[in-house]
């Protein structure tokens, strides 16, 4: 069996001194991290978290996005990934108009981490919500936002790029862009949390 890269992109590593505070290698120091990762068609990723919370959210014509959040025990680091499914192509966007998108997302935090007794322990939180969402072709921009969670997407060629706020932290946006549908997913860190989530929204 071959193997597939899949590891795009991953933020910058944070480091928090949780022993004696004056070493940046204690053993008992928080690495925080998060990234893009492709998933399987079937949602499901390569890689294994410990104490790993998620979802899989893929419509009928197999397009959607998958994102999970948890720990590596072995090195005290927090991790969140987040990635789309795209089993077809979505119709080409226009290059004039606007259009109103509606749908769902989900999302999961870990903050307020923290090392205790050589384990990693925080305040964990899974989310979901509804989205609506303009899409400006002229303009290549897709954004939007509801109590928790804002959209800044620029459109380019079908795909989606961009940031995206969630409960108060900035993270990155990647995901696909069509006619009548995008598909986005997302993460992003602080000092002692991550968040990852995606959003389908349609006419």
């Amino acid at each position: 069996m071959q193997l597939k890269p899949y590891l795009f992109a991953i933020s910058p590593v944070f480091m928090v001194a949780c022993g004696d505070g004056t070493n940046p290698f204690d053993p008992d120091t928080l690495s925080v991290q998060s990234s893009f990762v492709t998933p399987g068609t079937d949602g499901t990723f390569s890689s294994t978290l410990d104490n790993v919370r998620g979802k899989r959210d893929i419509d009928a014509s197999g397009n959607g996005y998958a994102y999970q959040v948890g720990t590596i025990d072995s090195s005290l680091t927090l991790t969140a990934n987040a990635g789309t499914v795209s089993a077809s192509t979505l119709s080409t966007p226009p290059t004039t108009g606007t259009t109103t998108l509606r749908g769902t997302y989900s999302a999961e935090t870990y903050l307020n981490a923290r090392v205790e007794s050589g384990a990693i322990t925080g305040d964990r939180l899974s989310h979901a919500g509804t989205l609506q969402l303009t899409a400006d072709f002229a303009n290549n921009t897709l954004t939007g936002s509801d109590a928790d969670l804002t959209v800044n997407g620029t459109i380019s060629s079908g795909t989606l790029s961009g940031t995206v706020t969630f409960s108060g932290i900035t993270g990155d946006l990647s995901g696909n862009m069509g006619a009548t549908q995008a598909i986005g997913a997302f993460h992003g860190t602080t000092t002692d949390g991550v968040m990852a989530g995606g959003f389908n929204v349609s006419q």
